[in-house]
């Protein structure tokens, strides 16, 4: 990169650059008192290139979702996942992703379709299209202000990704069922919305305010808390200001 380009990827990298580190002994739970709480770190095992490499995605997610991103054949950039529907079928189907020729477990389908820059094609086995995955099932722009309103960033504990570079997530799967509504809506990073269920992290919605559950090796007591919200956010930057000193 030139001077000027390396600079504003590093101040890209700095600004979605997760602090949290892993939880020591003192963090974990041990049966007795309050095992986590929402101004402790969580447990994070990436590596800084990993992290570094996803801080990367989200900001490229977050240009396709910008009314300034220049279109393409008309439209806002779209990530096009081609499956077959026997793979999309399969626990080890593979899908093929438009402009990149390296194949993906078909899962990916199914995780990346709550983005809003992913449309998902379908083909039978002799190619004919069977399904056709539509943009205007997903969060639109009003739902997803509202839901940033509400969340503020990403909604896991401790983790520190601003809302603007989050992804919607379906608590409850639209493939299930699950309701494109701002009360079955959360925000989460692209890191813990394309790693939930390997996480260990729980969520839940309770009359329209998400609620998470730490993994069992943090809280063995599975308790679901009110994940943290742009209001629970703007006291916690209250407490962190210094007092102010009155002058005499």
């Amino acid at each position: 990169l030139t001077p000027e380009g390396a600079a504003v990827l590093q101040r890209i990298l700095d600004a979605g650059g997760n602090p949290a580190v892993r939880f020591t002994d003192s963090y974990r739970d041990k049966g007795e008192g309050e095992p986590w709480t929402d101004d402790e770190p969580v447990d994070d095992p990436r590596t800084p290139a990993q992290k570094r490499h996803d801080v990367l995605v989200a900001a490229l997610h977050a240009a396709t979702r910008s009314l300034e991103t220049p279109t393409l054949g008309g439209d806002a950039p779209t990530l096009l996942v081609h499956v077959a529907l026997e793979d999309l079928q399969s626990p080890t189907g593979v899908a093929t992703i438009e402009g990149i020729d390296v194949p993906v477990p078909a899962d990916l389908a199914h995780r990346i379709a709550c983005t809003g820059a992913v449309q998902k094609v379908v083909f039978d086995r002799n190619g004919r299209i069977v399904r056709l995955g539509t943009k205007e099932r997903l969060f639109n722009h009003h739902q997803r202000k509202a839901i940033t309103a509400r969340d503020g960033g990403c909604i896991i504990p401790g983790c520190t990704i601003p809302a603007a570079w989050c992804e919607i997530h379906h608590v409850e799967d639209h493939a299930k069922g699950g309701p494109t509504h701002t009360d079955n809506g959360v925000l989460l990073c692209w890191w813990h919305h394309h790693n939930l269920e390997r996480s260990g992290w729980d969520i839940r919605m309770r009359n329209g305010i998400p609620e998470v559950k730490a993994p069992p090796w943090i809280d063995s007591r599975g308790t679901h808390r009110p994940a943290p919200c742009a209001l629970t956010r703007r006291r916690a930057r209250g407490r962190a200001r210094p007092p102010l000193v009155a002058r005499t």
